[in-house]
């Protein structure tokens, strides 16, 4: 018998030490996207249009990253586990595309 078999839940935890796996990568690009985020919200803050872009793709990098990962790794699952992160780049984004008319 497999071990599948005997525990339902070993499958779960294989995925999940494969996706601890991506830790060092995830956090790097997490980290990297924060700080650069940061000058975008900068820029913004000086209605500045160029804040906009930087902080938009520097949301959405690792947003994209990290949902590519979770569903090669957990499938369905891992698409479910990133939809409050998309859900909320989304919001923010767009939030702050409303206010570009007033940036130069």
């Amino acid at each position: 018998a497999e071990n599948s078999e005997i525990n339902p839940l070993f499958g779960f935890f294989i995925q999940v030490s494969e996706l601890m796996e991506y830790l060092p990568l995830l956090n790097a690009v997490s980290i990297v996207a924060a700080v650069i985020n940061v000058i975008g919200l900068i820029f913004m803050w000086k209605l500045q249009k160029v804040g906009f872009y930087i902080y938009a793709v520097t949301e959405w990098a690792p947003v994209v990253i990290w949902s590519v990962i979770y569903f090669q790794v957990l499938g369905g699952l891992g698409l479910f586990m990133s939809t409050p992160a998309v859900i909320i780049a989304l919001v923010f984004t767009f939030l702050y595309a409303l206010n570009l008319k007033h940036m130069r």
